[in-house]
């Protein structure tokens, strides 16, 4: 029996509409997906198990991101 990614954090950068099939995959193997995305209303945000709306191209806002 194959356990999957139950008890595994994936951290995506993009919460676009060309990642939302990855985190719904991502989803049903069991992993708990955290999206990030500089934009409040991406698409990914409605099917990540968390959203933070951070500037993805700023290593500090990530990892403060990280902390929250």
């Amino acid at each position: 029996m194959k356990k999957g990614l139950q008890g595994k954090y994936i951290l995506i950068l993009n919460g676009g509409k060309e990642a939302v099939p990855a985190i719904s995959r991502l989803n049903e193997l069991g992993a708990t997906t955290i999206v990030f995305d500089g934009n409040p209303d991406a698409p990914g945000k409605a099917v990540a198990n968390y959203f933070f709306c951070h500037d993805i191209y700023n290593i500090n806002s990530i990892i403060n991101g990280c902390v929250e």
